[in-house]
């Protein structure tokens, strides 16, 4: 057993590769997010999201978690000029040429939406943007190094320096991410060449789970390609090289696997069908172990442990790597991110309700509380609307008229301008006084000050008389003001708990009645008293004036008692006249601040009806997900046992609340105290948080309050509410009391005593939970048992609960003995999970060791393959007749793919291919059309000789010739053999096919040098065929000397025949031909540094080593 390191982690770089790698990662989001709060709350884990297709969309939104950021995402575009220029000019990029199927180009025109489930444009894709993909992975690596003392001190777990784990993940089936796949493991491991001890592992669905989805035909001929890839390279006899740009420091070479691990999730464990998003889930789940402080080493050791299992290939066939694996999991679990989930949401949903105050009882009489205090306070009665209006800094204008006209008053008498000659006994003589200058002297004041004070001709307000001027500014000012009083005021309102936005409309509905009616009484007034007054006591003004002017020039006895009233009625009425003008402005002023505070009360009123409205549909909103969270829970599909009653939901929030408000006194129930406390506190910081979204530009100590609701952007709505269900997150999950039934109820281990006392059933359920854990793949009995085998693969158990076997959990102390009683559940396998962890017991199987073959299922999903086969050959055939006809799809991610496949070749079809390659009847060529090598056979037509390609490889020769399309191929080499070996008839012709045959051999173990030669497998497979050929047809002949009998005869023996002319076979450019002449050698171009070999020699040796073809140079 590999040792544990308890309380360990390592940083974690998950890559995502299309679409199911952006699902995959979305959910490993969801569930960091709901364990630790926050991705930033565990910043020892980045992610990457590589894919073709912009736009696409998580398909299950609700099970992903936030989105992923502009540096978590790469979209490996790239645009159809590009991709044409390039096509148009593939010498100038041979990186690409020596890979790219040429089939490809009139398919390829833009992967600017996605690679179509076309494999080759996958990778086509990575090559394109190859760096910037590197760029954005080796960001994604520096991101969660140096964390190692936050996670020391937040969480008390020690970080490994000297590590980084890498995941993958994927599918096999489609575009990018089948395409992608392998390269992004290679490119992975040099990219970490820098880094201590990097680890990567690949986790990914079979075929089988995309075949019920709509996503193209090609899905599970791609997979079996995929995996046919995966299998080859991770055969220690194969190379992988690639060259990513010119530049050769982008080249790539590994002789090791794509992947340190390679997971394989198939849909079936034999207890269940799991579908495409369950598996995605499954995949999330298993990667997210590995990121439990508790948890996350033993799930480690596991894979550790089973390593050794493939230590040895599979030894069928020609041998085949057993580095893969699978996992099962299941869990016996209280649904307590849903239940949090819910309680967060009904939490912030009381929150937006408190807000509304719905609930509040009015003021008993809500007018004369408006008019008599609030108005009053605001200067917005009746009676401080004139007054402010008509005021002159400290005084009024009425007072300021008065003040004038008195001194008028006392200007004429200081001096003496109601002085008389024309009185008592001077009857005859003419009036001196300065009486005759009095109406003078006073319409000239009166003018001047008119034109100071009240002129009012011009529309133009600015034109007006100084006095005007001033009631116009107190006006505006009292309009500023009042608007300023009224909106905050209802800020005041809505704020006020014994208040609230009920009262809000009652107080904008009572103050425009208020204001309609003083409206009504001053216009009233104005055109019905103070214009009509103005106008009276002008006429009587004037009127007395002409009295004066009568009077003045008159003898009379009583002439200055007449005059000097005659002075004060004028006077009088002046002062009168001027008061009335006075008071028709501040009315007339006091009028339109009305009708613009009522506009600005009809401004508030909308204001707030899209609060209440904004703010009920934001509770509706919580309340509706709160639901939704509850049902989803209740909906919710575990693989394994559920332990949930939605009945239970509101003990749970009511218990919170009264837990969390424990220390409030007061009069009201303890959940209404706790509420109350709860979102005062919380609405506070809500407010403070959400203040950007209101005013980006701020004092330092400006926040918004809850009036500003409305002033947030509708497109920040999302936001507002984000922030509200955060602070309900925080205090739901993080400042749940110890003492809550949310705490002390949620543990799985009480639960599961608690729905069952009967100890047998807790057991049945551990047993159900258990058997659903078994890994998500299926083994093929047959082949494991079968001779070509004989191997089984290794298999490892964890079980996970609160504490582990060392737990101090009553609860789970009480359950280890019943988990111990499973012959596989030892005691070693119970591990620990932590206090977050403690909703739920997790089973965990993987086994390992097995290869591609062992699979169930595989010979169906080659089945698709082969399909695909036959359909390119029959294609390639109508293309060399002349037909129109287009290639399909090539499912493979290069050209002449050497990839062997995942099963030992069909035995009857091998020995055909060996047979055929030594006699020569199927060689290696090239097609003068593709330029493209090939493995051909001739055949004879009524028309002549015509070539026939059956491979682009003698790997793939085999696989080509078990597809039903290629039943006439077999048979015509098969017929061609036949013929060869039959025309054997002589000794000597017996003795040259034994020749060719033994030269083939020696190619071959020319060529298997690297595999061990002659010792190599794969030689001695061959070496068997033409072994039983050679004893079928007796082709080994030894040199025999003639017995000569003792009886004489009439004619002498025939004299012995001259030893036959060496045959000699060439071995160029990967190709064994012969058997020539040594005449016949100079026409082969052979060269002194040439391979070559003919019967008795013991190996193939240059043609320099060989004495007697020295005369040929």
């Amino acid at each position: 057993m590999a040792a544990v390191e308890e309380k360990s982690m390592v940083p974690t770089v998950l890559v995502g590769v299309g679409g199911t790698g952006a699902e995959i990662l979305s959910r490993i989001r969801r569930l960091v997010e709901e364990t630790y709060g926050s991705l930033e709350a565990f910043p020892i884990l980045s992610f990457l999201v590589v894919d073709t297709d912009k736009d696409y969309k998580i398909s299950n939104p609700e099970a992903g978690g936030s989105k992923f950021k502009d540096h978590e995402k790469h979209w490996a575009s790239v645009s159809g000029k590009q991709v044409s220029d390039m096509v148009s000019n593939m010498e100038q990029y041979p990186w690409i040429d020596r890979w790219f199927p040429r089939e490809l180009e009139r398919n390829i025109t833009s992967l600017e939406a996605g690679a179509g489930q076309i494999r080759a444009c996958g990778r086509f894709a990575l090559f394109c943007n190859y760096h910037d993909i590197r760029d954005k992975f080796l960001g994604a690596v520096n991101r969660v190094k140096g964390r190692e003392n936050f996670m020391l001190d937040r969480y008390g777990i020690k970080v490994s320096t000297n590590a980084i784990n890498v995941f993958v993940t994927g599918s096999l089936s489609g575009g990018t991410g089948s395409g992608m796949l392998i390269d992004i493991g290679y490119c992975v491991r040099k990219w970490l060449e820098a880094e201590g001890s990097p680890l990567v592992t690949a986790i990914v669905p079979m075929p089988q789970a995309f075949a019920g989805i709509k996503v193209g035909d090609r899905v599970l001929a791609n997979g079996y390609a995929a995996m046919m890839e995966l299998s080859y390279f991770s055969d220690y006899r194969t190379e992988y090289n690639s060259q990513f740009s010119k530049n050769l420091a982008d080249e790539v070479r590994s002789n090791r696997a794509p992947f340190d691990f390679t997971y394989l999730v198939g849909t079936k464990n034999g207890e269940s069908d799991f579908k495409l998003d369950q598996i995605r889930e499954m995949i999330a789940q298993n990667i997210f172990l590995d990121l439990t402080s508790d948890f996350s080493p033993h799930k480690r050791s596991i894979r550790d442990n089973i390593k050794s299992a493939w230590a040895q290939a599979d030894p069928g066939g020609r041998g085949y790597p057993k580095n893969f694996m699978s996992f099962g999991l299941s869990t016996i679990e209280i649904p307590i991110f849903q239940i949090r989930n819910s309680l967060c949401y009904r939490l912030a949903k009381d929150i937006v309700n408190w807000w509304l105050n719905e609930q509040v009882q009015l003021p008993a009489d809500s007018m004369e509380f408006i008019k008599n205090d609030i108005l009053k306070k605001m200067r917005l009665t009746d009676v401080e609307l004139l007054a402010d209006m008509g005021a002159a800094q400290d005084k009024s204008y009425i007072e300021e008229v008065s003040q004038w006209v008195n001194q008028l008053r006392q200007t004429i008498n200081q001096e003496n301008y109601l002085q008389c000659t024309a009185t008592g006994i001077n009857i005859f003589g003419k009036e001196q006084g300065k009486i005759r200058d009095l109406d003078q002297f006073i319409k000239e004041k009166v003018n001047s000050y008119k034109q100071d004070h009240f002129r009012e001709l011009s529309p133009d307000e600015r034109l007006h008389g100084d006095y005007f001027q001033r009631i116009y500014d107190n006006r505006d000012r009292t309009i500023s003001q009042g608007r300023k009083a009224l909106e905050d005021e209802l800020y005041r309102i809505i704020e006020d708990r014994n208040l609230g936005p009920k009262f809000a409309h009652t107080f904008i509905t009572m103050v425009r009645q208020i204001f309609d009616d003083t409206r009504q009484r001053f216009s009233q007034q104005k055109e019905q008293l103070w214009e009509p007054k103005e106008t009276e006591r002008q006429k009587e003004y004037e009127k007395a004036l002409e009295e004066f002017n009568q009077i003045k020039s008159q003898y009379g006895i009583t002439k200055k008692d007449r005059i000097t009233l005659c002075c004060d009625s004028i006077l009088e009425n002046l002062q009168g006249s001027l008061i009335a003008t006075i008071q028709r402005k501040t009315r007339a002023a006091s009028l339109v601040v009305i009708d613009r505070l009522k506009e600005e009360l009809d401004n508030l009123e909308r204001r707030l009806n899209r609060f209440q409205q904004r703010l009920i549909q934001t509770r509706d909103e919580f309340a509706k997900e709160a639901d939704h969270q509850a049902e989803s829970a209740d909906v919710l599909t575990i693989n394994g046992i559920k332990l949930y009653d939605r009945d239970k939901m509101n003990e749970l929030y009511q218990d919170l609340i009264e837990k969390l408000g424990s220390n409030v006194q007061g009069s009201k129930s303890r959940f209404e105290m706790g509420l109350d406390q709860i979102c005062s506190t919380l609405s506070e910081d809500i407010l403070k948080e959400a203040s950007p979204l209101w005013k980006k530009n701020r004092l330092a100590d400006e926040y918004m309050r809850l009036f500003d609701v409305p002033k947030i952007p509708d497109v920040q709505q999302e936001d507002l509410e984000e922030i509200i269900y955060n602070y309900s997150k925080e205090t739901v999950v993080d400042k749940t009391p110890k003492n809550s039934h949310l705490y002390t109820e949620m543990a799985a281990c009480d639960r599961l005593f608690k729905l069952y006392n009967d100890e047998t059933e807790i057991t049945d359920n551990i047993r159900i939970a258990y058997h659903k854990s078994k890994p998500l793949i299926m083994m093929n009995r047959a082949i494991l048992s079968g001779k070509d085998a004989g191997f089984a693969p290794s298999t490892n158990v964890n079980v996970g609960i609160l504490g582990g076997r060392n737990t101090a959990d009553p609860a789970a102390q009480k359950l280890l003995p019943l988990l111990q009683q499973f012959p596989d559940i030892k005691e070693s396998a119970i591990k620990p999970l932590g206090d977050s962890e403690r909703h739920r017991i997790v089973f965990v199987q993987e086994t390992g060791g097995f290869s591609l073959r062992c699979i169930d299922g595989m010979k169906e999903l080659r089945q698709s393959y082969q399909d695909w086969k036959g359909d390119s050959i029959e294609a390639k055939r109508a293309q060399l007749r002349g037909e129109p006809r287009d290639l399909p799809i090539p499912v493979h991610i290069q050209k002449e793919p050497p990839f062997w496949d995942v099963f030992p070749e069909d035995p009857t079809i091998f020995q055909l291919v060996i047979q055929a390659r030594a006699l020569n009847v199927l060689y290696l060529s090239e097609n003068k059309a593709t330029r493209e090598n090939t493995i051909r056979y001739t055949r004879k037509t009524n028309i002549g000789l015509e070539n026939v390609d059956i491979a682009s490889s003698w790997e793939e020769a085999s696989q080509i010739l078990e597809v039903r399309a290629c039943r006439e191929d077999r048979e015509e080499i098969q017929r061609q053999i036949t013929k060869k070996l039959d025309q054997a008839e002589t000794p000597q012709q017996k003795r040259q096919l034994y020749q060719t045959l033994m030269a083939y051999l020696e190619h071959r173990s020319l060529e298997l040098e690297k595999q061990g030669g002659k010792d190599s497998p794969e030689y001695k497979r061959e070496a068997e065929i033409i072994k039983r050929l050679i004893d079928d047809y007796q082709l080994y002949v030894t040199e025999t000397v003639s017995h000569i009998p003792e009886t004489t005869t009439e004619k002498p023996p025939q004299p012995p025949q001259p030893p036959a002319p060496k045959k000699w076979y060439l071995y160029k450019e990967n190709q064994q031909t012969g058997p020539f002449s040594a005449d016949e050698l100079l026409t082969q171009g052979v060269t002194p540094q040439t391979y070559i070999w003919c019967a008795g020699m013991e190996g193939w040796t240059t043609v320099s080593e060989v004495a007697e073809l020295e005369h040929l140079f």
